[in-house]
């Protein structure tokens, strides 16, 4: 083909007919030109479709995400209801008469003084966020909704953490006084000592600072634990949308591989 060129060319300038080849010459610019911005298109295409698979394949990793984060949100759900309960029922016995340190022992371990932070899966979307491939998910309204819900976790993680070491702050005076009296602590103290001890007797008395102290910290882990069951209800509807909306998105955009 090129010698094809060559070779009009040669003939149109032995026959010295410049107007002729000037309009040949353009013609080959023209086609040269329309061969580049033909490559630089297929380029583009290609470079599109990498893209979009990157895209499907960050989605698939968020839907696998998120599905862990549902069971994780369930189990923390059936937790912060149980924890309620308990300290309802403490708050409650606490008011009864213990009349030895063993029903003090039983009190003390009926409740759990938890202080876990929230911890779901967002590995998959710090690294997208991190490497400027965010735009790769190519429904914008999607990536709002992903924007969102792990915008909501993040404040939802730093409430939880807040209200977490403000229980512990008010629980910390009280903990000084009844640690050794934990029935999963018992073997490390003198049985008998303990026995004889007389710091679990405040309990009687609903007057007392350290009484009204043990209550307050006591109603505010309730309190909390509410708040948190709340949390972790809203993140698991968020979670719950998304994964349908990754899923419908997956299958628009991409037929032949759908989730396994």
């Amino acid at each position: 083909m090129i010698k094809f060129f060559r070779r009009i060319r040669q003939q149109l300038i032995s026959e010295n007919r410049i107007s002729k080849y000037l309009l040949y010459a353009l013609g080959e610019i023209i086609l040269v030109v329309i061969g580049i911005l033909i490559a630089l298109q297929i380029n583009n295409w290609n470079e599109l479709s990498k893209q979009n698979e990157t895209g499907i394949e960050y989605l698939k990793r968020i839907h696998s995400d998120l599905e862990k984060d549902i069971t994780y949100l369930n189990n923390k759900e059936l937790s912060a209801k149980e924890i309620q309960f308990s300290f309802e029922m403490y708050i409650k016995n606490i008011y009864k008469q213990q009349l030895n340190t063993e029903d003090f022992k039983k009190l003390t371990g009926s409740v759990f003084w938890e202080a876990e932070n929230l911890i779901l899966e967002d590995r998959t979307y710090n690294e997208i966020t991190n490497s400027g491939k965010f735009s790769y998910i190519k429904n914008a309204a999607l990536r709002d909704k992903i924007m969102d819900y792990y915008l909501r976790y993040n404040a939802i993680d730093e409430h939880i953490s807040e209200m977490n070491q403000t229980g512990i702050n008010m629980f910390q005076d009280s903990y000084k006084k009844f640690i050794k009296f934990y029935p999963i602590l018992e073997s490390l103290f003198d049985t008998e000592a303990m026995k004889k001890n007389t710091h679990w007797k405040f309990i009687n008395d609903p007057d007392s600072q350290e009484f009204r102290d043990l209550e307050s910290a006591a109603v505010f882990y309730y309190y909390k634990h509410s708040v948190f069951e709340k949390y972790f209800l809203e993140l698991k509807f968020k979670g719950g949308e998304l994964i349908e909306l990754i899923e419908n998105e997956i299958s628009n955009g991409n037929k032949s591989s759908y989730i396994q």
